[in-house]
């Protein structure tokens, strides 16, 4: 497995890289979201046991080889609550699609969570829609159906 590198945002030169618990607990104020990645598992669950005791932070996953970070209650779901609150969208008019641990707030928290064909077994524990996978048009399968 390869090392990977994401990067998103207007200012690329705002991202950093954290070496330490220390370093990521001085940072952690300014952080909107942080990732690891690597091809050490045993390291990356170490580290995920970790980070999920801080009490300032969330920890979750959208693949076995890493780590997304974010402040505390900042999350998918959080964001779909703000966005429907901002338009006076009820809560029983939203949908999502997900296939990962850092999906299942959102996927809990839509009236319609669909989990992607390709989900891992903890979403689609936590949902009661499904569709086919990403490479065979899931998302359009399930409109698709949930529109006819």
């Amino acid at each position: 497995m390869t090392q990977k590198n994401r990067i998103a945002g207007e200012d690329p030169s705002k991202n950093q890289r954290v070496h330490s618990l220390d370093e990521l607990l001085t940072l952690a104020p300014e952080i909107t979201n942080g990732i690891s990645i690597s091809s050490d598992l045993d390291l990356q669950l170490a580290a995920k046991a970790e980070m999920a005791k801080l009490p300032d932070i969330d920890v979750s996953s959208s693949g076995f080889d890493n780590i997304e970070i974010t402040a505390k209650g900042i999350n998918k779901a959080s964001a779909i609550k703000a966005v429907c609150a901002k338009l006076a969208i009820p809560m029983s008019h939203t949908m999502a699609f997900g296939d990962g641990d850092n999906d299942l707030q959102m996927l809990t928290t839509v009236h319609y969570g669909v989990a992607m064909g390709n989900a891992n077994e903890r979403v689609k524990a936590a949902v009661h829609h499904f569709t086919t996978d990403i490479h065979h048009d899931g998302v359009a399968t399930y409109l698709h159906h949930f529109f006819d």
